[in-house]
């Protein structure tokens, strides 16, 4: 039987963090610059109160 050679297997992420907004920027800047094939599908960010943020993240990646 042949395989198929074009599946992609792709793993998925579910985060939801509290923090401030330098954090959170931080975080997302450094999960881009991986060395990985990565895609956002969901991000919201949001105030829960005061200066505290909360981050809603989903996204998915394959390995290389």
């Amino acid at each position: 039987s042949q395989e198929n050679k074009n599946f992609i297997h792709y793993n998925y992420v579910s985060l939801s963090l509290n923090g401030n907004f330098k954090d959170l920027l931080n975080f997302i800047q450094n999960l881009e610059n991986l060395p990985i094939a990565l895609k956002i599908d969901k991000i919201k960010l949001y105030n829960t109160q005061g200066l505290k943020l909360k981050l809603d993240l989903m996204f998915k990646f394959v390995n290389l």
